[in-house]
């Protein structure tokens, strides 16, 4: 009988759940298909992936797989002020990106959306959950505008909107299809990252470049070559 491999440690705390996170070759995925909220459902699985995410090899890539509608920005800060960490942030919409959830999908370096995907923007103008007099009704107004702003300029929304669109986004919703992204030339088709996967230039974890070649066979790239950056050679 052969011995048992050691295997590296799983991420155990996603079991059967809306949010997945593992790592695959050199690379982490994450599957963020909820809400974003401290306590996400009956666990707390949220404290969990921040703890993880911590811990994750920041020279790998992260490839994020999103389908939310949204939730608590104060969430997503947590998050994403780790996901930027890591080498390479990938995101991938295949369903919907709403609010919070389209926030997270802007951070990525590269950008993939399937053409019947939804991904929706609007200012984080209030959070329904805050049970508050009218009293300070009026203050905390005054505080989210503030917070919309830091919001809008650490997340780059103005790269990606129009004036008017930001605009309409204070007061209702500005609504896209992945199509739209696309056509904006800012994110590429779903069918491109599979094609990244097999033929593209992707980052070990001590942070070299490697190519493949029309078989699949990757050779280390040499940097020479080029001085563009890892997203502008896979389409960006």
């Amino acid at each position: 009988m052969e011995p048992i491999k050691p295997q590296e440690p799983a991420l155990n705390n996603y079991s059967n759940k809306s949010i997945q996170f593992y790592k695959k070759d050199n690379r982490y995925i994450l599957i963020f298909a909820d809400v974003f909220f401290s306590s996400s459902k009956e666990d707390f699985i949220i404290a969990d992936l921040y703890k993880d995410l911590q811990e994750a090899d920041k020279k790998c890539e992260i490839h994020i797989f999103i389908d939310s509608p949204g939730g608590d920005c104060s969430t997503l800060e947590m998050m994403a002020s780790e996901i930027r960490k890591f080498a390479q942030v990938i995101t991938i919409c295949r369903g919907h990106a709403m609010s919070a959830g389209f926030l997270l999908w802007l951070i990525g370096d590269e950008r993939y959306v399937t053409p019947g995907a939804a991904l929706m923007f609007h200012e984080a103008t209030h959070l329904g959950w805050l049970d508050i007099k009218t009293k300070e009704v009026k203050n905390w107004n005054e505080f989210s505008l503030k917070l919309n702003k830091q919001l809008l300029k650490e997340f780059q929304v103005e790269d990606f909107l129009t004036a008017d669109e930001l605009k309409l986004g204070e007061t209702s919703e500005v609504w896209f299809t992945g199509q739209d992204m696309i056509d904006r030339k800012l994110a590429l088709p779903y069918d491109r990252y599979n094609h990244r996967l097999t033929f593209g230039v992707v980052k070990d974890t001590d942070g070299n470049l490697w190519e493949s070649d029309e078989q699949g066979i990757f050779t280390l790239y040499k940097k020479s070559k080029t001085s563009k950056t890892l997203a502008e050679l896979n389409g960006f």
